[in-house]
């Protein structure tokens, strides 16, 4: 656990329970979509390693045609 981390931890069990739940539940759901992220993120940098992304090129000419640039 960093120390930042252990911190607000030792912090947080200061407060009420209630307040603590709400802190819990926000800091799971927090993580969960850190999770997800990367969990996306490993995946598209795997379909670029073996040659599946489009070239950027591709992708800056269809932004410019949708965003009229």
């Amino acid at each position: 656990m960093t120390k930042t981390f252990d911190k607000a931890v030792t912090l947080i069990r200061s407060l009420p329970e209630t307040t603590q739940e709400s802190i819990g539940q926000s800091m799971l759901d927090t993580a969960a979509r850190h999770r997800k992220l990367n969990d996306q993120l490993k995946r598209a940098e795997a379909e670029l390693d073996a040659g599946q992304g489009i070239p950027a090129e591709e992708v800056i000419a269809d932004l410019k045609e949708r965003h009229g640039v």
